[in-house]
């Protein structure tokens, strides 16, 4: 849900095109911002699960309903809207691998930096694809695609479920699951140079609920399976879980808008 329009970024800005249309004035934003917690494997194939801030920001102009994004989307922005696709560009920041085993090499956490595309294929179903890049850390090629099946009443509860993909290149499935032979000699594991491909099947699950005007519940339940070389590695079968389980809970606060 953590996505913003050019559209809407041009219009944080002055220009001579406004001054023209001062006398067809737009509909105010309304904003929405969710704060809460969530819990969530440390890194792909890890056991463990920290508590961690979760956060989401919408916005929207008059009484025109929040656009959707699901819980699990990438922040980002949108570009262009053509024949009813959505591209745009996203971010993420991905943990590095941290086992607490002798002779395991943890990696560095990386900034992500990519792009989506997006289609309502019906007002109730959403397909939605990412690609990110590594600019550092892992710098790798990794994304995730998904359907959505929406259902919603304006801004009063939004719930949406769908399945899941993930997947990376061969650099990306050795970041987090690979053992070299170096690690292997260290750690007793069997040395291991996963493929590149599919490395997670899974459903995502999301639901907002308003209770007035200001105040919402956001919440959101998430499930993965390690498949694949990620499953076959010794280190997730030693160290980690092939079971990637996410669920968060939260606030949001909705303001702006037309005045009561």
């Amino acid at each position: 849900m953590k996505r913003l329009t050019l559209c809407l970024l041009a219009g944080l800005l002055p220009s001579a095109a406004h001054a023209q249309s001062d006398d067809a004035p737009r509909e105010p934003r309304r904003y929405r911002v969710v704060l809460g917690a969530e819990v969530s494997p440390s890194f792909p194939g890890a056991r463990r699960m920290p508590v961690q801030p979760l956060w989401d920001y919408s916005i929207a102009r008059g009484d025109t309903p929040f656009a959707f994004d699901a819980t699990d989307d990438s922040p980002g922005f949108t570009l262009a809207k053509i024949g009813g696709v959505e591209f745009g560009g996203v971010f993420d920041f991905q943990n590095g691998r941290d086992y607490r085993r002798a002779g395991i090499q943890g990696s560095g956490d990386t900034l992500e930096l990519g792009g989506f595309a997006q289609a309502m294929l019906a007002p109730w179903l959403r397909a939605h694809v990412e690609l990110r890049r590594g600019i550092n850390g892992h710098d790798a090629w990794t994304g995730n695609a998904g359907l959505d099946l929406i259902q919603r009443d304006g801004d009063k509860h939004v719930f949406a479920i769908g399945p899941r993909l993930t997947f990376g290149d061969a650099r990306y499935q050795r970041a987090f699951f690979g053992v070299t032979p170096a690690e292997s000699a260290a750690s007793g594991l069997t040395a291991f140079a996963p493929d590149g491909g599919i490395h997670a099947v899974g459903a995502n699950a999301g639901y907002l609920r308003q209770f007035g005007r200001h105040w919402g519940l956001y919440s959101y339940l998430k499930y993965d399976r390690l498949t694949g070389s990620a499953a076959e590695s010794p280190l997730v079968r030693a160290e980690g879980s092939r079971n990637q389980l996410s669920a968060g809970l939260a606030l949001s606060v909705t303001f702006g808008g037309k005045r009561s």
